[in-house]
């Protein structure tokens, strides 16, 4: 019975052993290639994920690479502008691989990725050489005007992708594809720094110039017009006030006639329509009867007759044709 026991034990441990040395899983996110005896062809490259089988090692075996995307960063490097501006500059490369076997052809060993990302980065510093092309003001543009640094990117893209031997890409010569080239960041020395901020110092002032002058300008429009405005307002005005003076001045003319013919009844009337409509108000005045027109008030007014008709009329008042006359003599004397 122990015997049957360990045989099967045997037989498990054997059969696991061989499917371990015959199978291999590709998963999602990576390449696999089976190479025979070290070697690999086109059909190496196994495409279908999931569980695969081969033939034991040292006859094939499984190599596997990461498909999903890589970031380099490169060190900051100094280049110099066409202008003769130095400035340090670092920048990013975004690869993956695309073609496994001749990635594995080109790099072999546990190594392979450091001398992918050194052959990378060898690339970039030469495809960098291209910021020389460029002012530094193109690069760091004012307000309001277009930066080329998109421009300088596309062209160190398009260096590092054809930047392989005997007039082949990058992706045909080592199985590696660039998707995008970045710029960090850039640094000025302390002198370039200071030209850049007179430089940015002038732009600013003349910016400031125009603004203000265009501020005057509005200003001066906006005092102009409410000059034009105001001269028609006033005009309108006094031509409205002329013409409302004059027809009160006609109106006034028939009344001070009409009350001319009966000078102290018309003050007398006048009075009392004065001390109808401050009583009229429920108000309390405190006066002296002998002011005009309270004396009216006073218990003695019908004994102190003013005149023959009766009509109390104080010295200092004026009557209503003495008033006409004296706007007729000052018309008069107006118009000479």
């Amino acid at each position: 019975m122990d015997k049957v026991v360990k045989f099967t034990l045997f037989g498990i441990v054997l059969l696991v052993l061989i499917l371990f040395m015959t199978t291999y899983t590709v998963r999602y996110d990576q390449y696999s290639i089976v190479t025979t005896f070290g070697k690999v062809s086109k059909t190496s490259q196994v495409h279908d994920q999931g569980l695969h089988w081969k033939l034991p090692a040292p006859i094939q075996q499984v190599r596997r690479f990461d498909r999903r995307l890589r970031v380099l960063e490169t060190r900051l490097e100094d280049h110099q502008t066409r202008d003769k501006q130095q400035i340090t500059v670092q920048a990013y490369l975004a690869w993956r691989i695309s073609d496994p076997v001749r990635y594995f052809q080109s790099f072999s060993g546990r190594r392979a990725l450091k001398q992918a990302e050194d052959t990378l980065n060898s690339r970039m510093k030469t495809a960098m050489g291209t910021v020389s092309e460029y002012e530094l003001r193109e690069l760091l543009a004012p307000h309001n005007a277009r930066s080329k640094l998109d421009e300088l990117e596309a062209n160190v893209l398009q260096r590092v992708r054809t930047s392989g031997s005997e007039g082949k890409s990058l992706q045909e010569e080592i199985g590696v594809e660039v998707l995008a080239v970045g710029i960090t960041r850039i640094i000025l020395p302390q002198n370039t720094t200071t030209k850049v901020f007179e430089r940015m110092r002038a732009v600013r002032t003349r910016l400031a110039e125009e603004k203000r002058g265009e501020g005057y300008a509005t200003k001066d429009k906006i005092i102009s017009a409410a000059d034009s405005d105001a001269g028609r307002i006033l005009a309108f005005a006094n031509r409205l006030a002329a013409e409302i003076s004059s027809k009160g001045e006609l109106e006034a003319k028939q009344w001070i006639a009409l009350m001319a013919e009966d000078e102290q009844l018309a003050v007398y009337n006048r009075a009392i329509q004065a001390l109808r409509d401050m009583v009229s108000k429920q108000v309390t005045l405190v006066v002296s009867k002998r002011d005009y027109p309270f004396n009216l008030l006073s218990p003695t007014a019908i004994e102190d007759l003013g005149n023959a008709r009766g009509i109390p009329v104080p010295s200092n008042v004026p009557a209503p044709g003495e008033l006409g006359k004296k706007n007729a003599d000052k018309d008069s004397k107006e118009d000479k």
